[in-house]
């Protein structure tokens, strides 16, 4: 399969007159983050639209795998882009704040994306609690490095590298003004 057509899937998943949620850069990391590990099973934590649920999605029906997408509150863009994109049979919406959901998963995490709430407690709430179920050599991505929210995320992900030594960083997006992925990969229990 050939790349997905980056500016497609942003479009779609970004509605009218919105700022990107994902800029082609965190697309192209997150294909490549998924496509290195033929992940089986995702989830990711916030879907808004479903730009990462798309990209994300188009990984899994390539590899035979399933996304697991965890929205409070879900749009109806969620379910029309999946459904235009004929990946509405490997995407199932979770609705619920995380991590107060629960999904039966096949097996453990191939790849965690978490781009919810941006708050520093919740970002470090999301990894602490999904970061168990990720398999050793799967990763996990943060999303809103750059821009607004990142001096939260930012400041969770610096908890993180402090206080558990499991996570090897192992690729980020170049510096931009807003957006931006941080994949870590993990390396022990």
């Amino acid at each position: 399969m050939d790349n997905p057509d980056w500016q497609k899937i942003i479009e779609m998943g970004n509605g009218p007159k919105s700022q990107p949620k994902l800029s082609i850069d965190d697309c192209k990391l997150l294909w490549e983050s998924a496509m290195a590990l033929e992940v089986r099973c995702v989830v990711e934590i916030g879907a808004f639209c479903g730009t990462s649920t798309m990209l994300l999605g188009l990984a899994c029906l390539k590899t035979g795998g399933h996304i697991w997408s965890v929205e409070p509150r879900p749009r109806r863009e969620w379910f029309d882009n999946l459904r235009n994109m004929g990946l509405d049979k490997i995407a199932t919406l979770i609705t619920g704040s995380s991590p107060m959901v629960r999904i039966d998963l096949p097996g453990q995490i191939d790849l965690l994306f978490i781009d919810g709430d941006h708050q520093t407690r919740s970002v470090l709430r999301d990894y602490f609690y999904w970061s168990c179920f990720v398999r050793i050599g799967g990763r996990i991505g943060f999303h809103d490095i750059y821009g607004p929210p990142s001096n939260k995320v930012n400041a969770a992900i610096e908890i993180i590298k402090k206080t558990d030594r499991s996570l090897r960083e192992i690729d980020r997006c170049p510096p931009a003004r807003n957006c931006g992925i941080i994949i870590f990969e993990k390396i022990c229990s």
